[in-house]
């Protein structure tokens, strides 16, 4: 018999900022806010797990979210969701096919990594707004992959089109 060979699962890296007692409120998701945005990206794309895997990285902030919290909530998400631990979030980024957060600087990071990045949260906030006029979508090798993300999270990915950062002072 002949073996099929499986493609790799598309890894999603998922970074989560939370600041301490919903400081930067609209910027930055609170921690209930973030935990409905994980549950959400669950529920859209568990029919995808044979497709995609996600990696979530956030750090602890004391009294708010922790490892046991995370934990609680992935209890019955193992299927597509994993804690990211062990490496730098620099390796996850290199690593990963696309990134995912609601606003992180991991997001700039990425899309001068050539990574496709996307701005997912429940607040209104668009961290990449200021780029989505500069970037644009670049072929790219998951791009059907990329698509059913998209639809199911009713978001685009921004994809980097220049290779070096231009600073505009005039603005």
């Amino acid at each position: 018999t002949k073996e099929v060979k499986r493609k790799p699962k598309i890894k999603i890296l998922y970074v989560a900022t939370v600041k301490p007692l919903g400081a930067r409120r609209y910027y930055v998701e609170s921690s209930a806010e973030f935990l409905s945005s994980l549950d959400k990206i669950y529920s859209k794309l568990k029919r995808y797990n044979n497709i995609f895997e996600i990696t979530l990285r956030i750090r602890d902030i004391k009294n708010e979210i922790n490892e046991e919290i995370i934990n609680n909530a992935l209890a019955n998400k193992n299927d597509l969701i994993k804690i990211g631990k062990g490496i730098s979030i620099y390796e996850e980024i290199n690593k990963c096919d696309c990134l995912i957060s609601y606003s992180s600087t991991t997001l700039e990071e990425a899309l001068f990594m050539n990574k496709p990045v996307m701005c997912f949260g429940l607040p209104r906030y668009n961290h990449l707004s200021f780029y989505e006029n500069s970037f644009s979508k670049n072929f790219n090798k998951n791009e059907t992959e990329l698509k059913i993300i998209e639809n199911c999270l009713k978001k685009k990915f921004i994809y980097n089109k220049v290779k070096k950062r231009i600073i505009n002072y005039n603005f």
